[in-house]
């Protein structure tokens, strides 16, 4: 006869995926995008954001390496600190997040997250109406 070993793992219905980041993102609107400045002054435009790192395509940048960089919320805030690129997708995109981010930026960065979750959910309600 045979039989399945027990495993001393309890088994989950559902597996949570792992993520690079523990915070909501959300890409910025295309009216009003956010232009990042990186290293000698690459500009890349943002594809995602949240308070923990962003987003962009690759334009020659290296994997787990520091970078400067700056960039203006919509609402005028410039914030201006240090980004680890975590890999590069195979669509080259550059997950990255922010190094010593000041708490008063962050902070800016979660409030422009929120507005732009509930200009989302406008948006889609409207389409439904």
């Amino acid at each position: 006869m045979f039989w399945k070993k027990k495993s001393e793992e309890p088994r989950k219905m559902f597996k949570v995926p792992e993520q690079s980041r523990g915070a909501f993102r959300i890409a910025p609107d295309p009216n009003e995008p956010i232009v990042l400045k990186v290293g000698g002054g690459t500009e890349v435009n943002v594809l995602d954001i949240s308070s923990g790192g962003l987003s962009f395509k690759n334009v020659n940048f290296k994997v787990d390496t520091l970078y400067d960089a700056n960039f203006s919320l919509p609402n005028g805030v410039a914030i201006k600190t240090k980004i680890k690129i975590l890999r590069i997708t195979d669509n080259q995109v550059c997950p990255a997040v922010f190094i010593d981010l000041n708490p008063e930026w962050e902070d800016e960065i979660h409030r422009y997250v929120l507005i732009r979750q509930k200009e989302d959910l406008k948006n889609r309600k409207n389409q439904y109406l």
